[in-house]
């Protein structure tokens, strides 16, 4: 009877070791899932802010790329101007010197 009653006392503890354990468990893997979410949601923040740095980045990159294709033309337009005022000079001192008549 005593061995038996031993037996008893030792699967109840057993049954509340594994009870004891079983809460330890949930206990933790409630832990992990919040803080597998909290990873989520912050991963999920970074990933929205580098796709607004990369849009931002490539709105830059066009706009640069649209001036930059049109700068030949101003330079060309200012070098003919500068030609064209370089002429229009010549031609008055040319006709200040035939009023002059040298």
């Amino acid at each position: 009877m005593r061995g038996m009653a031993a037996t008893l006392d030792d699967n109840a503890r057993q049954l509340a070791e594994l009870a004891k354990l079983k809460a330890e468990t949930e206990l933790l893997e409630a832990q992990n899932r919040k803080a597998r979410a909290e990873t989520d949601a912050k991963l999920q923040v970074e990933i929205q802010k580098l796709i607004a740095e990369t849009s931002k980045a490539n709105a830059e990159t066009t706009k640069i790329t649209r001036e930059t294709k049109w700068f030949p033309l101003y330079v060309f337009s200012g070098a003919v101007a500068a030609a064209v005022a370089i002429l229009a000079i010549a031609a008055g001192f040319l006709k200040f010197l035939a009023w002059l008549k040298i």
